[in-house]
Order: C-alpha cells, then structure tokens, then sequence
C-alpha cells in the first residue's frame, strides 16, 4: 500500500530514468543546434543540401516526439530492467542519428550533399535497425 501523497517505487525509479532520457536528448538537440547555427555563421550556398537538412529537420522532431512520449511513459507503472535497457538504448540511438547527420571529425566547412551521401547506408541502417514492426 502506497502512503498518500508518496509516490510508488516505480515512479521513483523512472524519475531516474528520465533525467538520464532527458540529459542525451538535449545533447542531441543541442549537437544539431549548434551545426544548423554554424551553417548560419558560415553562409556559403555550395554546401548546403535540402535533402540533408531535412533529414535534420525530421530528427530534430523525432527527438522531440521522444522526449514528449518518455515524459508520459511515467504513468505506465511497469518499470524493469528490459524496459529500462531499451529506453537507453533507444535514446542513444537518437544521438547516434544526430552524431551521423553532422559528424564532429573535424571543424571545418563540409560538402553536406556529398557526406549525406558518403553517411546514407549508416543512417539507413540504423533507422531500420530500430523501426523494424
């Protein structure tokens, strides 16, 4: 029997969860940001590829989509070690996504058309490796 007002265990535990959740979005938010912002500081039209900015675009809302889902994942009241396993690994997986559409090798201005292309059958295989019905 839970005490009014106290949460239960499984809520308690989420909580944890969550603020690792949360912590590696915003990593990935914040790694897309900041290239969409130097692609802003560094304006040069020969580098810039739709197709590419809209994969950008779509990540930047799937992780988004994620984040909103987690938070509401907290009325489940089923936490265990399974659950716990695949909601890390998926949230690394959305960073993984974000590393691939704008790699931190180096820092200097890059053909995005061509490294989409180069990075296509990565971010293809990942996408399909978690999509899978």
């Amino acid at each position: 029997m839970v005490a009014e007002g106290s949460l239960p265990a499984y809520a308690t535990l989420y909580a944890h969860i969550r603020v690792i959740l949360g912590i590696v979005v915003g990593l990935g938010l914040t790694h897309l940001l900041r290239n969409l912002a130097r692609l802003v500081e560094e304006p040069r039209e020969d580098r810039l590829y739709w197709l590419h900015l809209g994969w950008v675009g779509f990540v930047m809302l799937y992780l988004l989509h994620f984040w909103w889902w987690a938070f509401r994942f907290s009325h489940s009241g089923t936490i265990d070690l399974l659950t716990y396993l695949y909601l890390i690994s998926y949230t690394l997986f959305l960073y993984l996504l974000c590393v691939l559409l704008f790699p931190e090798k180096n820092s200097r201005p890059k053909d995005y058309r061509s490294l989409f292309f180069l990075r296509r059958k990565w971010l293809f295989a990942v996408l399909a490796s978690w999509c899978r019905g």
